[in-house]
């Protein structure tokens, strides 16, 4: 089994700067998906408190995760790193020709070589669970000088820290990235495998690090980190599991982890994500009829898949969501029913939402259907909500619930007649969630209004 560490607090820092409550509800999200081991920045700049905050909530979620901290080859660092109650430590320092001679004003190969196994004495020193020594921009060590890199990977070894390789530039083909793992694997060192996005490689390369040998692997919540970020944690998860690869990422809350991520941080999940809504979407007609022949299997077991009702809408699934409630159409009707859908989807130039598939349903068949359940299907509708607080009641805390509750996105409101708006799916578990927060916060919410919303 490969071991995950999450850095979405430490490299994905480096993508955008979140506020502390922020980081911990990050904290939180991170353990939740079944990482081993969370990473945190050593707090150069930032208030100390606030990365004790984030270690003991990452042991409150779980006590068993493993917490480390990762900073610079740099004495003072390693120092300032151990007056925190962690499991261990990572120190990073770059050995490529170009890192030397341009960030480490001319350190020779042999200083670098000296300074790296003297932090990984320091390292392994403070009697941690969890020691591991960096060699920034190994890639590129490996392309211009793989003798020097394998050594210092061999040395590293007998030291008995576990070896980090990331491709920092992002530069590795996957058929590099296998002669790579080949070439590093023979040293008999422990390995972790950190690898940038920016040829759109770094969940394959990551998996592929991962089935060769390395023992753990890197990624964070969506990918990010610096510039375009590094593999993310559910779909690099999802290629193992399809190498064979066995991990403890729970794939099964990947949808949750994700939309409570993008609400809390703003940062959106692209539509070429493996896992966005997109992703999840099938819109041919004959294609919604047998969405087994369209996804991979490890896909089919993390995503719930929404067939768009769409003017491409197949009878099929029209005769499936009527037979799921009780009702019965013949397969002329199904087939006249599913043409007046599709073509009021046109007429709209867009999906038709559960309340308009209800309305359709209705006056054609007189079968009155809940749109909840029809949005088990086609997928939610989107509603708006904007919401007018009474004096003294806390926005703040509405916000909080409606993200926890399944709300894509909260935003307090300044300058308006309304103190908050909140996008969200139109049902909840067959429920209005409009209705669902008014009865939370009956006497607390003044007044709210609705729409539905792209």
């Amino acid at each position: 089994m490969v071991l995950f560490l999450d850095s979405t607090l430490r490299e994905g820092g480096l993508f955008k700067q979140f506020p502390r409550k922020t980081n911990l509800e990050i904290a939180r999200l991170a353990v939740e998906t079944g990482a081993d081991i969370i990473e945190l920045p050593l707090p150069y700049r930032t208030d100390e408190s606030e990365t004790e905050e984030l270690i003991s909530r990452v042991r409150e979620v779980n006590p068993e995760c493993t917490v480390i901290l990762h900073c610079r080859a740099y004495e003072p660092d390693l120092e300032q790193m151990k007056k925190f109650d962690v499991d261990g430590g990572a120190a990073y320092l770059a050995a490529s020709d170009s890192h030397r001679k341009h960030k480490l004003h001319g350190m020779t190969k042999e200083d670098t070589e000296q300074r790296l196994l003297e932090t990984a004495d320091i390292l392994k020193g403070q009697n941690w669970n969890y020691s591991r020594a960096t060699i920034e921009d190994a890639s590129a060590l490996y392309l211009e000088d793989r003798e020097f890199l394998l050594h210092l990977v061999s040395q590293l070894e007998k030291r008995d820290v576990m070896v980090s390789v990331p491709d920092t530039r992002g530069i590795l083909f996957p058929e590099q990235t296998q002669n790579f793992v080949q070439d590093l694997v023979k040293t008999g060192a422990k390995l972790a495998g950190h690898n940038h996005d920016d040829f759109s490689f770094a969940n394959y390369n990551t998996a592929l690090q991962a089935k060769g040998g390395f023992y753990e692997v890197h990624t964070t919540l969506m990918g990010i980190g610096d510039r375009n970020g590094i593999a993310d944690v559910f779909p690099t998860a999802m290629l193992l599991e399809t190498l064979g690869v066995s991990t403890r990422i729970r794939g099964d809350k990947a949808e949750r982890v994700y939309r409570e991520f993008s609400a809390f941080t703003g940062v959106d999940l692209s539509f070429k994500h493996p896992l966005s809504e997109a992703a999840r979407s099938l819109s041919a007609g004959v294609h919604q009829t047998y969405p087994e022949g369209y996804f991979p299997e490890s896909k089919l077991r993390q995503a719930s898949i929404i067939l768009r009702a769409s003017s491409n809408l197949s009878s099929k699934i029209v005769d499936k969501i009527l037979k799921d409630a009780g009702h019965e159409l013949d397969t002329e009707r199904a087939r006249e029913l599913a043409n007046l859908l599709a073509k009021k989807a046109l007429e709209l130039g867009a999906d038709l939402t559960s309340d308009q598939m209800a309305e359709v349903i209705s006056r054609e068949t007189g079968v009155e259907l809940d749109p909840a359940r029809i949005s088990r299907y086609i997928g939610q509708d989107q509603v708006c909500i904007l919401v007018k607080m009474k004096p003294q009641s806390s926005s703040m805390e509405v916000k909080d619930w409606a993200i926890r509750q399944g709300g894509y996105r909260a935003n307090i409101l300044y300058a308006s007649p309304y103190d908050l708006v909140i996008f969200a799916p139109n049902y909840l578990d067959g429920k209005a969630f409009v209705d669902l927060l008014r009865e939370k916060y009956r006497g607390e919410i003044e007044n709210t209004e609705t729409a539905i919303t792209d």
